[in-house]
């Protein structure tokens, strides 16, 4: 194994991490839910006025759904846009070390492939973390192609 000495390409590789980190709390929100975890920080709770019952309870049908429940609904999509625009940034962090990085140490950017795709099929479903079309965002086919785009261009 080829070790590349390159402190670009540890802050680069920071960077993605961090986005990644980010991104799989947010594509285990479902699961996580279903299991009792909150996903989202306190602090994002709090500031965007999330109850529990956005997450553990929500309402069977449309007529059950009170104030209460569509304020906290709203507050749950922006804590999750924040989330999801704070991995976005390290991603973007990381795209702006890319043409300084070594060559030998651009695959520290193939980690970053999913969590993309993941958080453009986000942003599409308006920061919706529940929607059904976000189970497979950032894998299969698309995620492939993507990395074999990725790892050709560099």
């Amino acid at each position: 194994v080829d070790v590349v000495d390159d402190s670009v390409a540890d802050r680069a590789a920071y960077h993605v991490g961090v986005a990644v980190s980010v991104v799989t709390a947010l594509r285990s929100a479902a699961q996580r839910a279903a299991r009792g975890d909150v996903f989202v920080p306190a602090e994002l709770m709090m500031r965007y006025e999330v109850s529990s019952s956005v997450l553990f309870e929500p309402p069977k049908a449309p007529e059950e759904m009170t104030e209460e429940y569509l304020i906290s609904k709203k507050g749950l999509r922006h804590a999750v846009e924040f989330m999801a625009g704070n991995a976005r940034a390290h991603l973007m962090a990381a795209s702006e070390l890319q043409y300084q990085v070594k060559k030998q140490a651009k695959p520290c950017f193939l980690p970053a492939v999913g969590p993309t795709m993941f958080l453009d099929a986000l942003e599409k479903v308006d920061y919706d973390i529940f929607h059904p079309s976000l189970s497979d965002a950032g894998r299969g086919l698309g995620l492939t192609l993507n990395l074999g785009r990725a790892w050709l261009t560099g």
